[in-house]
């Protein structure tokens, strides 16, 4: 199996695996699958969107960054098929909207990778991060996205798979989720620890519909949340 190199994330995977399309091909098959990507604009989120279309997927990529969005994707492999759509994962009516238009234009959503996601106050490294010291304005923006806008995308998604009988969920969560971090904010990891117990939960529910519930939890990488090494002022 590849191994893709790490400038891959946030770029154009032709660009650093030649005869991209090929290569995926032979790993994993979703010609005509219809894939929602949250936080699809940048970086992690564009990554993934980026290999489900080039790799024969109808992908709809959502952000709330409405700038990024309309030109992230311009770059696609030939025949790549990417539907762009402004989001608010917070907001569980424009969520659900957004689902069901994608059934009404497609007929189906095969899978949804709920990856919207922020980053906002400091960790207990710092003297504005601790316990009695942080934003609470902050702690709840970030839970409002990190943590509801996750639960909004799997409730939405799982309508129509349920009914299909058949689906992929995938969140990202975080390694934040699993272990304490001095550079991250109390409400970054509580929402993330939220999320992986939410897929566990999903996972169990949704399993009797044939809809697979799974998260990912990557560690420090470049991306819009990620993009400095850690420092105390960080």
């Amino acid at each position: 199996m590849p191994v893709w190199p790490p400038e891959f994330v946030g770029g154009r995977l032709s660009e650093v695996v030649p005869d991209a399309g090929q290569v995926l091909a032979s790993v994993f098959d979703v010609r005509g699958l219809v894939v929602l990507v949250t936080g699809g604009a940048s970086r992690l989120g564009l990554a993934i969107a980026t290999v489900l279309a080039e790799c024969g997927a109808v992908v709809v990529m959502a952000d709330n960054n409405e700038a990024r969005l309309a030109e992230a994707g311009q770059d696609l492999l030939a025949g790549a098929r990417i539907e762009r759509a402004a989001l608010d994962a917070a907001a569980a009516d424009a969520v659900g909207a957004l689902v069901s238009g994608i059934v009404d234009r497609h007929g189906r959503l095969d899978a949804a990778f709920a990856n919207a996601g922020i980053a906002l106050g400091r960790g207990p490294g710092n003297e504005a991060g601790l316990i009695d010291t942080f934003d609470l304005a902050q702690w709840r923006q970030a839970l409002e996205v990190n943590l509801n806008g996750v639960v909004h995308t799997v409730r939405a998604a799982a309508v129509p798979m349920k009914r299909q009988r058949g689906g992929s969920i995938v969140v990202t969560a975080s390694t934040a989720g699993l272990r304490q971090d001095p550079f991250v904010s109390y409400a970054y990891v509580v929402a993330k620890a939220g999320v992986i117990n939410l897929v566990r939960q999903a996972a169990l529910d949704l399993a009797r519909w044939q809809v697979r519930v799974n998260a990912i939890a990557p560690g420090p990488f470049r991306t819009n949340i990620g993009g400095r090494p850690p420092s105390p002022e960080a």
